[in-house]
């Protein structure tokens, strides 16, 4: 089975619960994330978007194509 990670605050955080199969696309796998991953997650996004408005547009596209 492929191992699957989200990635929340810029690092890639194992799940508990084994990867599933996404519906939109059956050849790819998800995470399977728990309450915790998803308030974490929540808490990142949380404090990164504090910090986007005054992000220079270059950098910006560079968090969007995973250069960061």
């Amino acid at each position: 089975m492929t191992t699957v990670r989200n990635l929340i605050g810029g690092e890639r955080v194992s799940e508990p619960e084994p990867a599933r199969h996404n519906p939109a696309d059956p050849a790819a796998m998800t995470p399977s994330s728990d309450a915790s991953a998803v308030h974490a997650a929540v808490s990142a996004a949380e404090q990164a978007q504090a910090a986007w408005p005054v992000l220079p547009t270059p950098a910006r596209g560079t968090v969007y194509l995973g250069r960061e």
